[in-house]
């Protein structure tokens, strides 16, 4: 869970290093009005975003190689997991560019679209998505470059469909009863307590609950990336859990 605070963190860091050389210049509100049209102010608003999905990508990397390891039967330290992420440093740069450039092109045009544009670019955006379920793992385990990578992973993605859409859903409900929990204690608290502790514990609830999906979520998809690769089993899940993930080739041809 340590991966996702410090990802937050340095997301923090990017976010001030960006917005108060502008803010202290003066060229923030420059760029605020004239940013479609001033190619500075393009440049600038990519390399935000860039370091953005970088930062977030290269710590998802460290917490799936640490999971990883604890899967293959050994130890782990944030040590460990930093420096195995930091051994695939210019994988993950490329990717990095290449899932924000993909984000800020489908951005622009859902900007620039109407409702039936929006609708389309979002159906392209999920599948995108779907696409590259796998490519955290496949970038760090496997020797593919990162194109050949995003096709691995929709191979693998194929073989998984139904049990990230079983995910999908469980995270759904799980998210839902937590948002009800969080809803009806931030009102006790509120009312029972006092206010700023009502919004300290909103604040707190909702930043745990954010770090202990985005572990669990990237500690399953190593679970599942492994028995699709190499059909290894781990006695932290349910072997059911895993193996349902997998359809039988003769039905599988019917959808792929």
């Amino acid at each position: 869970m340590l991966f996702p605070c410090l990802s937050a963190l340095a997301t923090l860091a990017v976010f001030a290093s960006f917005l108060l050389p502008l803010f202290r210049s003066g060229a923030m509100l420059t760029m605020a009005q004239h940013w479609q049209t001033d190619p500075v102010a393009w440049l600038t608003l990519f390399g935000f975003y860039y370091c953005c999905y970088f930062v977030q990508i290269f710590f998802n990397c460290a917490l799936m190689a640490s999971a990883n390891m604890v899967l293959c039967g050994g130890k782990t330290s944030l040590r460990d997991g930093l420096g195995l992420a930091t051994s695939r440093f210019a994988r993950i740069a490329l990717w990095a560019l290449v899932a924000a450039t993909v984000g800020w092109v489908l951005r622009m045009l859902e900007e620039r679209a109407g409702l039936v544009g929006k609708i389309i670019i979002s159906l392209l955006g999920m599948a995108w998505s779907i696409l590259t379920y796998f490519i955290v793992p496949v970038v760090m385990f496997e020797d593919n470059d990162v194109f050949d990578g995003v096709r691995r992973s929709g191979d693998l993605m194929k073989k998984t469909w139904g049990v990230a859409v079983g995910k999908g859903i469980t995270f759904t409900a799980l998210n839902l009863l937590a948002a009800l929990i969080w809803l009806v204690s931030s009102i006790a608290v509120l009312v029972l307590i006092h206010p700023l502790v009502g919004l300290l514990w909103m604040v707190g609830y909702l930043a745990l609950w954010m770090i202990v999906v985005s572990t669990i979520d990237g500690i399953f998809r190593v679970a599942l990336y492994r028995y699709a690769w190499i059909g290894a089993k781990t006695e932290y899940f349910d072997p059911q859990l895993i193996e349902s993930a997998f359809i039988p080739k003769k039905r599988r041809k019917l959808f792929f």
